[in-house]
């Protein structure tokens, strides 16, 4: 006789949305990569340079990275943390990206 058991790892999902502040004036952003603090998966996803959405494990906390770049070829780098979700949502969460020069 054979069981079959779910897998323990599956881990839940939530959705995450929101503005995204601190980008400097003139400058365009790359791709978000959402990096989980104790896994280290990345989750990569492209932005409208204002906004972002993303799928993430719950009970999670995460970093996210970005760069940024001006029209002649200068930028920098942009990172903040973003805090564990429970079940649930979608969540609105503004992300506030703190940016300096690379």
């Amino acid at each position: 006789m054979m069981l079959f058991l779910p897998l323990a790892s599956a881990r839940q999902q939530v959705q995450v949305y929101g503005p995204l502040y601190g980008v400097p004036d003139g400058t365009t952003i790359g791709s978000l990569v959402f990096t989980d603090y104790y896994h280290g998966d990345n989750v990569t996803v492209w932005t409208n340079q204002t906004s972002y959405s993303v799928t993430l494990s719950t009970h999670e906390y995460y970093t996210v990275y970005t760069e940024y770049s001006y029209g002649n070829g200068t930028g920098g780098d942009c990172i903040t943390n973003l805090g564990k979700y429970q079940n649930g949502g979608p969540y609105n969460t503004p992300l506030f990206l703190f940016c300096y020069p690379g």
